[in-house]
């Protein structure tokens, strides 16, 4: 994980970002470049799954959509918690949503996502919450 100060910027953090819709990928890969972020795209939650079993250390984060098509987001997450990679149980994973509502979040963290953040993005609200996740 990089050292940063993710209150004011997102600079050399690396995410994994499982998002099946192309215009919310460029959006996404928009709004993280900006910060000074980088990022690599899945389109399903098997793929984000193989991914982070094979390169999960290189990642500081996973953004995850949680409904897409072959594997969803809650699944997905729940695959990666039970996988044997070493960072599987300390991942920080943060589902996206277009929805905010209490059942949204609260299936999220069920499947054992870290935090939830709506869409569209708020930048200072998803900096707020990634400088929460990575003080541990």
């Amino acid at each position: 994980m990089v050292e940063t100060d993710v209150t004011n910027n997102l600079k050399g953090l690396h995410f994994l970002v499982a998002e099946d819709d192309d215009l919310n990928c460029e959006i996404v890969k928009t709004l993280l470049e900006m910060e000074g972020a980088t990022c690599d795209f899945v389109k399903n939650g098997l793929m984000v799954l193989d991914v982070f079993e094979k390169r999960g250390e290189d990642y500081d984060a996973i953004l995850m959509d949680v409904h897409m098509p072959i594997m969803n987001g809650y699944d997905a997450t729940k695959a990666i918690r039970r996988c044997r990679h070493a960072k599987a149980k300390t991942m920080p994973i943060i589902a996206m949503t277009a929805s905010g509502f209490y059942a949204d979040v609260k299936n999220a963290m069920d499947a054992g996502m870290n935090s939830h953040v709506a869409k569209p993005v708020d930048m200072e609200d998803f900096k707020c919450e990634m400088a929460k996740l990575l003080k541990k």
